[in-house]
């Protein structure tokens, strides 16, 4: 007997790596116009690839902005499959952190605290895979980041990604 199909509303974590990926390929120009910005992007950039992946297929769960830690007041920025799947191995916590003018000097700083707060999950939500991803500009950051172990992709010449799991 054959395995039965995956669910096609579930989402991967790579899948949502490569998303995210594709996603800043398509938008690298706006992107370009928002990284300047006084306040930063990121809460720009969570409801767009929240949107892209929405967009690609209306039955994916994809939250932001929820309350998975111990210290409920904080939250992650995306908690992917919370009702799609019943057991937390296949629930994603992602934390991002996008690098901005205003934060240019502390981003590798904000991405690796944002690491650490991975570790400070609410118990309900052992075995969860946790993802933590930088998008940034500046090449330096992305050599300090990689040298933390985290995966590095440039895309597009000028816009770079990391991403490790916690």
């Amino acid at each position: 007997m054959a395995a039965p199909a995956p669910a096609t509303n579930v989402l991967t974590d790579s899948g949502f790596l490569s998303g995210v990926q594709d996603w800043i390929n398509t938008n690298i120009g706006r992107i370009k116009l928002m990284w300047p910005l006084k306040g930063g992007w990121e809460l720009w950039t969570q409801a767009e690839i929240a949107a892209y992946f929405i967009s690609k297929n209306p039955l994916f769960d994809i939250l932001r902005e929820q309350p998975v830690y111990v210290n409920k007041g904080q939250a992650a920025d995306f908690l992917i499959n919370n009702s799609t799947v019943p057991a937390t191995s296949g629930k994603i916590i992602v934390e991002l952190k996008c690098q901005s003018k205003e934060n240019a000097t502390t981003f590798v700083a904000g991405v690796l605290s944002d690491l650490q707060k991975l570790s400070t999950i609410d118990p309900t939500f052992k075995g969860t895979q946790l993802l933590c991803l930088g998008i940034f500009f500046d090449q330096s950051a992305g050599n300090k980041l990689g040298s933390q172990g985290f995966g590095i992709a440039i895309i597009g010449s000028e816009v770079g990604l990391a991403w490790k799991y916690a």
